[in-house]
């Protein structure tokens, strides 16, 4: 029931995290500040949607010129903006989507790009056995730091977990191509 897990897959997303609010943010070392916000809600008995958003701020960077000539301060950030949905298949299967918005600005250079994450979860309670699986960051840029737009760089990821019957332990493997 951790809203937060909807960035990784979201098919995660569901109806039992209705009017769930997740929000985190890290000071890091030498000014780099990494956050995210997630707001999810139940629509019927058999879907749900989510907002959120990712940012990362590297920190204030002196630029300089060859020959180690400070000529001034720079910074630089990355935003990704998403729409999540999902819809419960059936009683344990359960796909999701996501739409993601990219926008990075490193001084003078921006890029942007769209894309999209794909996701299946299996849930048996009973058996206390899940696994999922998820497409991520398929698409494309629609502007680029430079003159060549490219693909984003996608993956495909598959993970099971499953507590054993008579000990408080369960085995977890995640596959990332």
């Amino acid at each position: 029931n951790d809203v937060s897990l909807i960035y990784d897959n979201p098919a995660f997303l569901g109806t039992e995290i209705d009017l769930t609010l997740n929000a985190s943010y890290m000071s890091y070392v030498s000014d780099v500040g990494i956050g995210n916000i997630v707001f999810a809600k139940a629509l019927g008995e058999r879907s749900a949607i989510g907002i959120g958003a990712l940012y990362s701020n590297y920190g204030k960077m002196k630029e300089t010129l060859d020959g180690n000539v400070i000529i001034g301060d720079l910074n630089a950030s990355d935003v990704c903006g998403s729409i999540f949905f999902s819809h419960d298949l059936t009683d344990k299967i359960r796909g999701g989507v996501t739409g993601k918005f990219f926008y990075s600005n490193y001084h003078h250079n921006t890029a942007i790009g769209l894309g999209v994450d794909l996701g299946l979860s299996y849930y048996n309670e009973d058996k206390e056995f899940s696994f999922g699986l998820v497409g991520k960051n398929i698409g494309r840029q629609i502007k680029a730091y430079e003159d060549e737009l490219g693909d984003l760089p996608w993956d495909i990821q598959f993970g099971f977990t499953k507590k054993l019957a008579q000990a408080p332990i369960r085995f977890s493997l995640t596959a990332i191509y």
